[in-house]
């Protein structure tokens, strides 16, 4: 047989596409199904997930991919992928103002992003 991915539901939820997952039931849900960059405790503490380490400079962030992760299927994730999904993720109407110091997102290198903030970003 074929399985199944059975989720129980106590209250409802917007939705499972991560752009739109603004509410707290949908975002939990979210984290369930996708990996994300990082990951931010209760304590406001960043774990490591997609990218494994990050430097934090005055006008950018350079965040190190991991390598091999690969996509449902099969495909290898590439930082042109995580480039398109962040730039994707900032002119959507929920977060676009929240990307609003972001200038640009570069690829430095193999497995590196950086997102560009020359006028600084909480």
């Amino acid at each position: 047989g074929r399985d199944k991915l059975i989720i129980p539901r106590r209250h409802l939820f917007r939705s499972f596409h991560p752009l739109e997952a603004a509410d707290a039931q949908s975002a939990h849900l979210v984290a369930n199904l996708y990996n994300r960059l990082v990951s931010i405790t209760e304590m406001g503490e960043c774990l490591p997930e997609l990218a494994h380490s990050w430097d934090e400079l005055p006008d950018r962030l350079r965040l190190y991919l991991r390598k091999d992760v690969r996509f449902h299927d099969g495909s290898t994730m590439k930082a042109e992928d995580v480039q398109h999904c962040l730039e994707k993720m900032g002119k959507h109407p929920i977060y676009r103002e929240l990307w609003i110091p972001v200038e640009d997102i570069t690829i430095p290198g193999p497995l590196i992003i950086e997102i560009h903030h020359p006028a600084g970003c909480s």
